[in-house]
């Protein structure tokens, strides 16, 4: 768990210094899939294109759907498949807050 928070304030962190240097070119995040991959619209039409799918690089947080990278995640950290969904909601939830 220690390690989860430690992942998020690193993202937190990373992020900010991202949005600081990008500040002539600002776009909107308009929807989050979790907490390291988002929408940002380019093109300022309002509208999550698969073009607008952006993932941070270097940010790895759980997932929020059941796949293999998540089977994977129980199994590096040794959790439930509930613990490890409530982590990556818990991350998607993180990700929102600070983008809107």
């Amino acid at each position: 768990m220690k390690t989860n928070i430690i992942i998020l304030l690193l993202f937190a962190l990373t992020f900010s210094v991202n949005l600081a240097s990008a500040e002539a070119n600002s776009h909107k995040v308009i929807k989050v899939i979790d907490g390291d991959t988002v929408y940002i619209d380019f093109n300022d039409n309002g509208i999550p294109e698969q073009n607008e799918k952006v993932r941070i690089n270097g940010i790895d947080t759980f997932e929020t759907k059941l796949n293999d990278s998540l089977e994977w995640q129980m199994k590096l950290y040794g959790l439930s498949q509930d613990k490890a969904l409530g982590l990556g909601y818990y991350g998607k939830e993180f990700a929102k807050k600070e983008f809107f």
